[in-house]
């Protein structure tokens, strides 16, 4: 008796496609940063069709630049409460949750909050105790790169595969 064993579909070839890119953009860049953020962002961008996986990683995008700009105003802000104080701090970021995760609404990208939220406190509360936060623009860019390069290669990938047009 033979076994009805389902095959290797192409966004699984994508997704390792991608994930390739990914760690081959790292190595490029002198190994700098940390490759899981853009590996994890391939994985979960990648969408069974180029328009879901485009609007995923426009969300993902949207999201983390929103919440890097709300968390270097934070950590601004942080930096004259005294590191004593520090539940005071730890107020200060947790209700800078609201404003991020309501510009999401505002920009009716709302499945981009979480990931907002997600990258304001993952920023502050690895910086609340430095005050190094000009340090994190640059930090954050090069997280962003890998979302750039993941869209470019959606793009590639699904071209000419039949797949309508792609509109943003």
């Amino acid at each position: 008796m033979v076994a009805n064993i389902p095959r290797v579909g192409m966004r699984m070839v994508k997704t390792a496609l991608a994930v390739a890119i990914c760690f081959f953009l790292y190595v490029l860049r002198g190994e700098e940063g940390v490759p899981i953020f853009s590996t994890i962002a391939a994985i979960i961008c990648m969408q069974p069709y180029a328009e879901n996986s485009i609007q995923v990683s426009i969300n993902r995008i949207i999201g983390t630049l929103l919440g890097a700009v709300f968390a270097l105003l934070v950590l601004y802000l942080i930096q004259y409460i005294p590191y004593q104080v520090r539940i005071l701090r730890y107020l200060v970021i947790s209700f800078a949750v609201i404003p991020v995760m309501y510009v999401t609404v505002l920009l009716k990208r709302t499945g981009a909050s979480a990931l907002a939220g997600i990258v304001l406190l993952s920023v502050c509360l690895s910086n609340v105790g430095i005050h190094r936060w000009r340090g994190q623009s640059i930090v954050l860019l090069k997280r962003l790169s890998g979302f750039w390069f993941l869209w470019g290669s959606i793009i590639c990938i699904c071209h000419g595969k039949g797949q309508r047009t792609i509109s943003l």
